[in-house]
This record gives structure tokens, C-alpha cells and sequence, in this order.
């Protein structure tokens, strides 16, 4: 094969989108701003239409920044509970056990004495990584509820965990709720709650 018969592949960098925006942006300004030297009668119309568009450039681009920066908190997020971090990995084997049955929640819920009085379980390590899993998926749940991190890319890759964690500790979280009593145990994981529901389980 000839050298001029060779395929040539070449792969050209991805422009960020907001040089694409700025490529119209500066046009559109230059021709105001030359229409403004040489119409004087239409000075007022430009530069209210300079004023315009100038306006919906800075809304894009701050759009833009905070759509990046949910971006980046989900990724962020993701990265915890993919890390090879002892206290994950501590947190992960609890939600396995649940889910396999040889784990029953019920076992590390508060209870109240006759006095009133709350009382720990006796084994509060187990407790603590119950604790530990559900604080998170609540920090991820609060995080979409506030649109402070994108909740499609959280949903494509933590949704099994969020709904595997309210699925199988939800009888803890009933039991606690009871335990503090009203109006504290209402809210007890309450965005966790109203995310799986609101993703249909």
C-alpha cells in the first residue's frame, strides 16, 4: 500500500462548550459594536441589545460552572463509596450480611427503659456501621434533594446501593424512629426515604 493510501486517522481535541458559546458570543458583540459607530441613531437599540446578550452569556457560563460543579460533588460521592477505605469496606459487608439474611437489624435498635431513660444494644460496633451506611446514603440523598450534585449520574451508579440500604435497614430506621419519638424520629433518614420512593420503590 502506498503511503498516500493509508488511512489517516487523526483525533482533534474536545472543545469545551463554552469556547463554542464564546466563538458566537464575540461576533455578535463586534458587529454591535461597529453598528454602534456607524448607526448613531440606533445607539439606545444596540446598546440595549449588547446589554442583552452580554446578560444571557453571563447566565450560560454561570450555569454552566454550577452544572460542572454537581457534576464534580457526584463524582466525589461516587468515589467514597468505591474507595478502598477500611470503614467502607466495614460498611459494605454490613449491607451484605443484611441482604443475606444472616444480619437482622432489629437487634441494634435503641430501646427505652421504664424510667424512659434510652438504651444502647450491646453490640454498638454493628450498630455504628448501620449507622455509618445509612449517614451516608442520607449525605448522598440530601445532596440530589438540593441539587448540589447531579442526580442522574448518582442514580446510574449508587441506586442499588441507596435502595438495597433503605430495603434492608428500614426496620431499624421504623425502630429508631419509635425510639426518639415524635417530632425527632420523624425525620430520621427522612431524605433517604423520599429519595427511594421518589425513584418508584
Amino acid at each position: 500500500m502506498s503511503p498516500m493510501a493509508r488511512k489517516i486517522d487523526v483525533k482533534l481535541p474536545a472543545i469545551p462548550v463554552i469556547w463554542v458559546v464564546l466563538g458566537f458570543f464575540l461576533p455578535i458583540e463586534g458587529f454591535l459594536l461597529w453598528q454602534f459607530r456607524v448607526h448613531p441613531e440606533w445607539r439606545e437599540t444596540i446598546v440595549f441589545g449588547a446589554t442583552i446578550v452580554g446578560g444571557a452569556f453571563v447566565l450560560f457560563s454561570h450555569m454552566k460552572h454550577i452544572e460542572e460543579n454537581r457534576e464534580k460533588y457526584a463524582q466525589k460521592l461516587i468515589e467514597r463509596w468505591n474507595s478502598p477505605s477500611p470503614e467502607f469496606e466495614l460498611w459494605k459487608d454490613t449491607l451484605r450480611s443484611a441482604y443475606a439474611g444472616t444480619l437482622d437489624p432489629k437487634k441494634y435498635i435503641r430501646t427505652r427503659s421504664i424510667t424512659g431513660a434510652i438504651e444502647l444494644p450491646a453490640d454498638l460496633v454493628t450498630r455504628n456501621r448501620i449507622v455509618g451506611i445509612l449517614s451516608y446514603c442520607e449525605e448522598v440523598a440530601l445532596a440530589i434533594r438540593t441539587n448540589t450534585a447531579d442526580e442522574e449520574l448518582i442514580r446510574r451508579l449508587l441506586e442499588s446501593v441507596l435502595i438495597l440500604s433503605w430495603d434492608k435497614f428500614q426496620p431499624w430506621i421504623a425502630g429508631e424512629r419509635t425510639t426518639l419519638g415524635k417530632p425527632d424520629g420523624d425525620d430520621l433518614y427522612i431524605e433517604l426515604q423520599k429519595v427511594v420512593e421518589r425513584w418508584g420503590r
